[in-house]
């Protein structure tokens, strides 16, 4: 069964180690990807472009026309790690961002090397609100109906706030549930989205202080592949 997140992407490949260059091309080519890098076909990008890079000989005019091509463009070129590449493909979830005054960029000589020619890696807000966009369009497709019509959470005046946290709790805890990384973005989201509304002040007031729960009982102190969302 094909991977669907790398089938008739287009995936930019440069460098060596930790494995070998040509492994990791011929786990693109298997999975229906298409291979372009520092190997004659660099003219070709696309929006949110991925490139995995080695951590050695790397080809540094292929990622700086990388960042050129995203300026030029108007997007950032996604940028991984051949390890991480590795545990996306295993793993089919996406690594955890490389983020501004992330010391995974400082480990890497590929990341340092975009860092050092000008790539501006996103700040935390700006991947916090890209998610929450993202997830956001998730949930108008499942996440509210679910999370409201099966596990019975809402933020009513009416509705008790033991209430609003067992339902909480059964949808990130139980194995059929939403998981704790898709309701906190949802519940972020929908802060951000009514943020200016007066009317929905008292909505706002139960739905931080729900992901203040989430993350005081369900997020600290545990691992976990991504940043909690942070409301304001």
């Amino acid at each position: 069964m094909k991977r669907k997140f790398i089938e008739n992407k287009i995936i930019g490949v440069t460098g060596y180690e930790p494995y070998d260059n040509l492994a990791i091309q011929r786990i693109i080519e298997l999975e229906g990807g298409v291979v372009k890098g520092d190997n004659g076909y660099n003219h070709i990008w696309e929006e949110q472009q991925v490139i995995v890079i080695g951590t050695n000989d790397f080809d540094k005019e292929y990622l700086q026309r990388s960042i050129e091509a995203g300026i030029e463009l108007n997007f950032r070129c996604q940028y991984m790690t051949q390890e991480d590449f590795w545990f996306w493909w295993l793993d089919e979830e996406e690594p955890v961002p490389y983020l501004k005054s992330d010391s995974r960029i400082d480990e890497h000589e590929g990341l340092k090397f975009l860092a050092s020619v000008g790539f501006e890696f996103p700040t935390v807000k700006e991947s916090l609100e890209n998610e929450s966009e993202n997830l956001y369009d998730f949930g108008e497709r499942r996440l509210e109906h679910e999370l409201k019509s099966v596990f019975g959470y809402n933020v009513q005046k009416k509705t008790l706030v033991n209430e609003r946290r067992k339902a909480l709790k059964k949808a990130v805890c139980e194995k059929t549930g939403l998981g704790l990384r898709e309701v906190a973005f949802h519940i972020f989201g929908r802060i951000g989205e009514n943020g200016r509304n007066k009317k929905m002040e008292n909505a706002i007031k139960n739905w931080k202080s729900d992901l203040d729960w989430l993350r005081e009982n369900h997020y600290d102190n545990t691992i976990h592949s991504f940043r909690f969302p942070e409301h304001f």
